[in-house]
């Protein structure tokens, strides 16, 4: 652990200018773009100012209802009433998103998923009302008396989203694949570079006759990896703290559980292909030769991005993606959207996590033997199993 620390702390310190100078600039143009979204939206809401609420009605519903939540909503807010035969039709309209909020009988409400705070105040002191106007005439109670009435008690239910998912969750499967694929892509890349710039300057060399090649491997990948994870964050924090003042749908929720467990995939994903990215930045001479190298790494989490988005844009948990998110090569982009859309069991989550972590300690120690092999041979390509053979060799021949 002191080895693989001392690696660590020598990869931040060479990496922190870098690092200090990509973070600035991705979140000034996150930022930028942030700042772009909200002058656009502003613009659309300065043309159109006026909000329209779909109420459903099922029953008996008072005639007296839509009239009295129009005269309490705001001004450039109006009601869409639509007349429902049966209790299922209207909750099947709420998960569609056709209405908001239905009305059944007298004292019935049933919430959609997504309710405006408005429209809910509006609604209920509505029927509250009316409940007590109706009470007092009963009674024969004067309008002062009526004031003295307690509320009347309403039962209130709220409908599930539908079973292909809200858009936000939908959104967030797709989010989910998206940023899995380009950190992977990204860091990955840049310890493979970083590989083949030691290789090529030949300083690695020296470091491995006192480290062994899967500490310093190790040591890179917890160093490069938690930069990745700082960016991410740093990133994140941004986008968060964006959808919570644009007060976007349920953003606080919804983000709390992508982002925890998206962070864990990302370690588990980046140690994953870091490790192979790094091996193969030790096939090349020098940092020329490496882009065709991871170039063709590149293809493995791309088979991968290409699935999820297609298999998240269409709504639906097939085996072939259950089979894939249990698979290391594309558990990264694919568990972590069937996570946001609430498709994955417990069960397979802890077996992907639990692949994953076997595949990582496999991955980390072959990955050391091709690394070893290829840095010993700093002027030359080699193949993967010229490097592999390479590493073994050298593993085992007695320290001098």
């Amino acid at each position: 652990m002191r080895t693989i620390g001392l690696v660590a702390r020598r990869e931040w310190r060479a990496a922190r200018k870098p690092f200090w100078t990509s973070t600035v600039i991705l979140l000034l143009v996150a930022a930028a773009a942030l700042a772009i979204m909200t002058v656009v939206e502003n613009n659309d809401a300065a043309d159109d100012g006026s909000v329209t609420y779909g109420l459903g009605m099922v029953g008996a519903v008072p005639y007296q209802l839509p009239a009295e939540v129009r005269s309490r909503l705001p001004e450039g807010h109006s009601l869409a009433t639509s007349r429902f035969a049966t209790v299922e039709a209207a909750e099947e309209a709420l998960q569609e998103g056709n209405v908001g909020v239905v009305v059944v009988g007298e004292d019935t409400i049933v919430w959609g998923p997504w309710v405006s705070g408005i429209f809910a105040e509006s609604l209920v002191d509505s029927m509250q009302a009316l409940k007590a106007r109706d009470q007092a005439n009963d009674l024969g109670l004067t309008p002062a008396e009526v004031e003295s009435l307690l509320d009347p008690q309403l039962e209130f239910r709220t409908v599930e989203p539908a079973e292909d998912g809200t858009e936000a969750e939908q959104a967030a499967g797709a989010i989910a694949v998206i940023v899995m694929f380009g950190a992977i892509i990204a860091y990955g890349q840049w310890i493979g570079y970083s590989v083949a710039d030691e290789k090529g300057s030949r300083v690695v060399e020296l470091i491995l006759g006192a480290v062994p090649p899967h500490h310093l491997l190790t040591g890179k990948l917890i160093a490069i990896g938690s930069m990745g994870l700082g960016q991410m964050t740093l990133l994140g924090s941004l986008v968060v703290g964006y959808g919570i003042t644009a007060n976007l749908v349920n953003m606080p929720d919804l983000a709390a559980g992508l982002v925890s467990w998206m962070v864990v995939w990302f370690l588990l994903g980046f140690a994953f292909y870091g490790s192979i990215y790094a091996a193969g930045g030790s096939l090349v001479s020098d940092t020329h030769e490496a882009s065709s190298t991871l170039g063709v790494l590149n293809i493995l989490p791309i088979i991968g991005y290409v699935f999820g988005v297609i298999a998240f844009s269409q709504g639906s948990d097939t085996a072939l993606l259950r089979t894939f998110s249990l698979i290391p090569l594309w558990a990264p982009m694919t568990m972590p959207g069937r996570i946001a859309r609430g498709w994955a069991a417990p069960w397979e989550v802890a077996l992907s996590v639990t692949l994953m972590l076997l595949s990582i300690y496999a991955v980390i120690r072959i990955a050391g033997w091709i690394y070893r092999g290829g840095v010993a041979r700093a002027s030359s390509k080699l193949s993967w199993r010229e490097a592999f053979r390479a590493g073994r060799d050298l593993g085992k021949r007695p320290a001098q």
